[in-house]
């Protein structure tokens, strides 16, 4: 996700075997030992070292400026660019509860915002403070800054997809449409949400149905005009095949890129890529098995992450293929990628140990 001028970051959250699974499965999880940072100067790819962030791997990058960059993951410890060296940064929690934290956007690099599983905390630019207004059971995944009293949140919420606005004061929710008839409808939940404008925003994930002909995941796009959310049919709904879009980049209205991946009944997983023209979306063909989320500038400057469990790739859309621009070994993966400018990109992740 990449939201205003000043916010050069994504908000990912990895969907791994089309479930929503934070930042991979289980078994992959427990072999992660060291979080993983990468750095694009113009050149080439190098991995940056990094203190341990407390955690297992970094789920989400954003990058306000060369000289200020976040990256957050599996534990209340960030760690923060200084455009020398990369420092631990400890996250307040509520108390008693583990946060992991997913989703990440900032309105300048003294007002940013982290969502989780668990919390909402906001930056000031000089603290981290917990703000309330998490609803019970809810979980967030993504979230984009527009303005200080302007900034939309995502997620789930007792197996239906949930989002929140913050108007400067406090989280209200929001109605969302259904994306199908109940009963066939069983879950819905949104991965991440992008902005070009308080009139044109973006949120994907995906929702599962049953029917008699029907069943299993299908990939979901949600745009609000201003006034209200609403189900923008997408293209990739084909019979047998199931499909989920976990990051979503906004640099324009007309210009949108969606991320995830797909697989036919049977068959073998591939990434799945669809940009917004402004009135319909068009289906790329992407090598790999997933994308897990996506940076752009501009819709003809594009980067997308590979996975983290083990998809060490970073894909850059160069205005008319998407192309791999890294391939690290099976023991890397790149969950996150978030784009300063065309010669200063990041993406994070972490490193197996087996």
């Amino acid at each position: 996700m990449k939201g205003p001028p000043l916010v050069r970051g994504v908000v990912l959250l990895a969907f791994l075997l089309l479930g929503f699974v934070l930042g991979g499965s289980a078994s992959a999880r427990s072999e992660l030992a060291n979080p993983l940072v990468e750095h694009w100067g113009g050149t080439a790819w190098a991995q940056v070292s990094v203190p341990s962030s407390g955690g297992l791997t970094l789920d989400t990058v954003i990058a306000p400026s060369a000289t200020d960059v976040w990256a957050f993951g599996d534990s209340p410890v960030a760690i923060h660019w200084d455009g020398t060296a990369w420092r631990r940064v400890t996250l307040p929690t509520p108390k008693g509860l583990f946060a992991q934290f997913v989703g990440a956007a900032a309105v300048s690099p003294h007002d940013i915002w982290v969502v989780g599983d668990r919390a909402i905390d906001h930056w000031n630019g000089r603290r981290w403070k917990v703000v309330p207004g998490l609803p019970a059971r809810a979980e967030l995944y993504g979230v984009t800054a527009l303005a200080a009293n302007d900034v939309w949140a995502v997620g789930q919420v007792d197996s239906r997809a949930l989002v929140l606005h913050w108007n400067g004061k406090a989280w209200k929710r929001v109605p969302t449409p259904a994306p199908a008839q109940s009963p066939a409808l069983t879950s819905s939940s949104l991965a991440a949400v992008a902005a070009s404008s308080s009139r044109s925003v973006w949120a994907v994930g995906q929702y599962s149905i049953h029917t008699s002909s029907i069943r299993g995941s299908r990939a979901l796009t949600l745009n609000w005009n201003g006034s209200r959310w609403k189900v923008v049919p997408n293209p990739y709904f084909v019979a047998h095949h199931v499909s989920s879009l976990s990051g979503v980049a906004a640099p324009s209205a007309s210009g949108v890129w969606a991320v995830g991946s797909a697989n036919h009944k049977g068959g073998a997983q591939h990434a799945l890529a669809e940009r917004w023209n402004g009135k319909r979306w068009s289906v790329f063909r992407v090598p790999g098995p997933r994308l897990a989320g996506v940076s752009a500038l501009a819709s003809n400057d594009a980067w997308a992450a590979g996975g983290p469990d083990g998809s060490g790739r970073v894909m850059r859309w160069n205005g008319k293929v998407w192309a791999v621009a890294t391939k690290l070994d099976r023991k890397h993966g790149v969950g996150a990628v978030a784009e300063v400018s065309p010669t200063d990109v990041w993406a994070v992740g972490g490193r197996f140990t087996y």
